[in-house]
């Protein structure tokens, strides 16, 4: 009987430790999970072969990466030994692929901004296939400075937002006909819509267009143009503010809304909406060139979504990826839910600011990291992953 006791005790000693342990822990595994990827190909394309993948894995709580790299595989699940936790987890590769009956190589992406790993299980990636813009391309987004600035007195100052363009080319490009567009959905604000066309278009929820007969507005080798909210010297306004009276182009609206029509400045052509910057940054922003003779009329997509149990039925327009040159996904830190292009076109974003309170993100700008310079030209990076491409400038390469 004594020797019962004491194993009864002892018993239920360890019960209790492990039951403390469970408790101290809130009840997250405290040992390495082995967890499947899948890697589901885009629809109708089949995968032959992995030349190259990487999976890159960030725990978001502690901002800890996991990277593996896998060369010539023929596989779609992928194992991992992980720590529990919230990961955001991202795909990139070439790949062996087969579609419509034609063979081919390419490149694919895949990106998920949240995962919760608590267990041994799977998860699926979707890819999606990186797609050759139709037409000449050639341009980047180098710089957006979308949050403005502020009044000597701490007021919001209007007006002032511009994007560049650069040409990272060997050759003379022509912004003749180039569209930029911003996303109708937010990257802070993750729903369910559908139809989901976001494998195979951007959805747009305004678009202007640069003027020109195909050779009128020449851009050379590293250069670069500039796209104004209002084309105008913004100082005399605010002291804080920038100079755009030299801007290349502008976007103008009468008589919808209040705008000021800069002398000097050509004006933009206005596709659909009103192209206003986001100055919080949570929307995205791409630049297309549609083919010859294309009427807005055609792009146009409806969708819904739930609210609750209130069904919501909207209309935009949608750029085929194809037509895509460049896109940039723009978010606030703590904001950020999820990227609203396919992972092809840009597998991540950038910020300038914490939150949509954030106020010090007035008067920075995202730009281009320049990784050297040939002959004064600057070499931008180019991955498309705006996260990794992008960095935070205190002071707008205008306001220099």
């Amino acid at each position: 009987m004594k020797h019962l006791k004491q194993f009864l005790a002892v018993a239920l000693g360890l019960v209790l430790l492990n039951a403390c342990k469970k408790d101290d822990n809130n009840g997250i595994p405290t040992e390495p999970l082995s967890v499947t990827f899948h890697l589901q190909a885009p629809d109708k394309v089949a995968i032959t072969k992995d030349a190259t993948l990487t999976l890159t894995l960030t725990e978001l709580n502690k901002n800890e990466k996991v990277e593996k790299v896998y060369h010539n595989v023929s596989r779609s699940d992928f194992k991992l030994e992980l720590s529990a936790g919230s990961y955001e987890v991202r795909a990139t590769g070439s790949v062996n692929y087969t579609q419509s009956g034609t063979t081919a190589m390419g490149e694919v992406a895949g990106f998920v901004s949240k995962i919760d790993i608590l267990t041994a299980t799977t998860y699926t990636v979707p890819l999606s296939l990186k797609i050759t813009p139709s037409g000449e391309g050639g341009f980047i987004i180098e710089e957006i400075f979308f949050a403005g600035t502020a009044t000597p007195e701490g007021k919001q100052y209007f007006g002032d937002q511009y994007i560049k363009l650069y040409n990272p080319t060997n050759k003379v490009l022509y912004a003749d006909g180039l569209v930029l567009a911003d996303s109708e959905f937010l990257t802070v604000n993750k729903r369910d819509y559908t139809p989901n066309v976001m494998a195979e278009a951007f959805t747009a929820g305004s678009m202007v267009q640069i003027p020109g007969t195909g050779t009128q507005y020449p851009v050379q080798p590293g250069k670069s143009i500039v796209i104004a909210e209002q084309g105008i010297n913004h100082k005399e306004n605010n002291p804080n503010s920038i100079d755009l009276s030299k801007a290349d182009f502008e976007n103008f609206y009468p008589p919808k809304v209040k705008d000021v029509d800069g002398v000097g400045v050509t004006n933009n052509i206005n596709l659909y909406g009103i192209f206003i910057f986001n100055n919080r940054g949570n929307r995205s922003y791409v630049i297309a060139r549609f083919p010859e003779g294309t009427a807005t009329a055609t792009l146009q997509y409806d969708y819904e979504y739930k609210v609750g149990t209130k069904l919501m039925q909207r209309q935009a327009l949608k750029i085929p990826n194809n037509w895509i040159v460049d896109a940039v996904n723009l978010s606030t830190k703590k904001g950020f839910e999820w990227i609203v292009t396919a992972p092809s076109l840009d597998a991540g974003y950038t910020y300038v600011a914490n939150d949509e309170k954030d106020t010090s993100r007035y008067s920075k700008s995202v730009r281009r990291k320049v990784l050297s310079e040939n002959n004064g030209k600057p070499i931008f990076k180019d991955t498309n992953n705006s996260t990794d491409d992008f960095e935070i400038l205190t002071t707008p390469t205008l306001k220099k």
